[in-house]
């Protein structure tokens, strides 16, 4: 390692060094010499490439080695400055985020890998909206993420579940039965249609003073399960 170390020393564009450094570093299990390797070899190389290749190896190393979510945010940070739309870097700060309970800047990057997966984006939608409405409150910023997400995928389960449970809390009971109707007409699982059914004939009956059409859907119930109690 001491002899690499002096070629790179002094030759700080030396490849084959620097390649024979990470391998003895990582034969030897020493992943804080690693990382100060990367470091170190992040400033001699002169493509930004070559850097995004190696600060997304020591995020990599940060996050799943050496537990370090700090230093694995920095890395990938240092990422998105050379490439905005690096896929790797922004599921990682997603990740990480999430997992350190960032949630403006777990939706926001979100947000931002959605933009870019254009059609393939519906799951990023969906859970920028359940971060949204769970946990930072912000009721009409989660409607309009999920509602991104449905325009992709009108079939979409989860999204018109928490599109239903959103109206619920927001005591939005016409919007909460009309989710509940397209949930229903979107799900193949008979007791989910079930239930889902009878809660909207509840909404209608309770809430919306609808006694004729609440007993519309309770026939529907009826036609899947003839001996449900309504």
């Amino acid at each position: 390692i001491a002899y690499y170390e002096k070629v790179a020393d002094l030759e700080p564009t030396a490849a084959d060094a620097y390649r024979a450094l990470e391998r003895l570093h990582r034969k030897q299990g020493n992943v804080d010499a690693l990382a100060e390797f990367y470091e170190r070899h992040i400033g001699a190389v002169s493509t930004p490439a070559e850097r995004i290749d190696l600060y997304v190896a020591l995020g990599r190393l940060h996050e799943h080695e050496r537990r370090d979510d700090e230093g694995a945010v920095d890395a990938y940070v240092n990422v998105l400055d050379l490439d905005g739309k690096h896929r790797e870097s922004l599921l990682a700060l997603s990740r990480l985020y999430k997992k350190n309970a960032s949630w403006d800047r777990a939706v926001a990057t979100l947000v931002r890998l959605a933009e870019i997966e254009g059609d393939q984006a519906v799951p990023l939608w969906f859970e920028a909206g359940e971060i949204l409405a769970k946990h930072l409150g912000e009721s009409t910023s989660a409607e309009e993420r999920l509602m991104k997400a449905l325009e992709l995928d009108p079939h979409h389960l989860p999204s018109l579940k928490a599109l239903i449970e959103l109206y619920k809390e927001r005591e939005d009971w016409g919007k909460a039965q009309k989710i509940m109707l397209e949930a229903e007409h979107h799900t193949q699982n008979r007791l989910e249609k079930i239930q889902l059914l009878c809660e909207a004939a509840r909404v209608r009956h309770d809430h919306l003073d609808q006694p004729e059409a609440a007993a519309d859907v309770y026939a529907q119930v009826l036609s899947l399960d003839p001996e449900h109690v309504v």
